[in-house]
């Protein structure tokens, strides 16, 4: 997980790398024809940790998102086997994570591949993005019970975040334009804003 202020100040919190739903019912985001056939997940290549039976979601960000390779887990291993702990802890909210890419509109993740960043201020995401959203964060919390952080709700209350998340924006973004993070920016009141992410996919 890594903290930054100003969005110039990498500030680091719990470990220097760390990784990184169930979807509510309701209109599809995207259209019918962005979802995978059957033919083409056959030929979609997916992670070892994807579920037994991907949601539409899950293949929908399969298609552009890539899983950590291997090796840099190893380097992370080779240089702090704490932090790489954290992060093979932390594997276990991949798939919510991928879920959550998955229902970014069409349009979403074209700006998002493009400007290799997008923020949604948690107000304004669907109610199929909010759902996979707080599946997100039950899945964080059963995967992380007894480590630091163990509810990234915490974290962001504790950054200012009011309850209803109505001054938290949230989204993707790439960082060195590849190592792509869930990321939160928070803007509590008369301060000003900061943001936290965590590394769970490539691109």
């Amino acid at each position: 997980m890594r903290r930054f202020r100003g969005r110039k100040r990498l500030l680091l919190v719990a470990v220097a790398t760390l990784p990184l739903g169930t979807l509510g019912c309701g209109h599809r985001t995207t259209p019918d024809d962005s979802v995978p056939k059957p033919a083409q997940v056959a030929e979609l290549p997916l992670p070892e940790w994807a579920p037994e039976n991907p949601s539409p979601e899950f293949l929908r960000a399969a298609r552009v998102l890539k899983p950590i390779p291997e090796e840099a887990l190893l380097s992370i291993a080779r240089a702090d086997k704490a932090a790489e702990a954290m992060l093979r802890r932390a594997a276990g909210a991949w798939p919510a994570a991928y879920e959550f890419f998955g229902t970014l509109t069409d349009g979403q993740i074209e700006r998002f591949l493009s400007a290799k960043e997008i923020a949604i201020p948690v107000k304004s995401l669907t109610p199929e993005q909010r759902d996979a959203l707080d599946n997100w964060f039950e899945v964080w919390r059963k995967v992380m019970n007894g480590l630091d952080p163990e509810d990234y709700l915490i974290v962001l209350y504790k950054m200012g975040a009011e309850e209803d998340l109505s001054n938290v924006r949230v989204g993707f973004i790439a960082h060195g334009g590849h190592a792509v993070h869930i990321a939160f920016w928070v803007t509590p009141p008369g301060g000003e804003e900061d943001y936290i992410c965590t590394w769970f996919a490539n691109i």
